[in-house]
């Protein structure tokens, strides 16, 4: 019998990497030093989706707020998926 097995990472470990992947996005964007990337992951309900996404909110000052998933859970988010996430922000902006 096989029995499946979440990783779970250590809060401090996957705060670590928030800030990790915050501070890669804000230098991928050129942000200014008062603009903010958050990175959290937070429980999704929608079918067919992973029970855990990652959340990237970009705060940037004098502009909207943006928002975008990352369909997978925090520590499988890659550079790769940052990429993404900033080509998505240049054609907003």
């Amino acid at each position: 019998m096989f029995q499946v097995v979440q990783r779970r990472v250590s809060p401090l470990a996957a705060r670590l990497h928030c800030a990790d992947l915050a501070t890669s996005l804000h230098d991928k964007l050129v942000l200014d030093r008062d603009d903010v990337v958050k990175v959290s992951e937070v429980d999704c309900s929608d079918p067919g989706s992973p029970d855990l996404e990652t959340v990237v909110l970009i705060m940037r000052e004098g502009r909207s707020s943006l928002l975008f998933r990352v369909e997978k859970r925090l520590a499988d988010v890659t550079e790769d998926d940052l990429d993404g996430v900033a080509d998505r922000v240049w054609e907003l902006t």
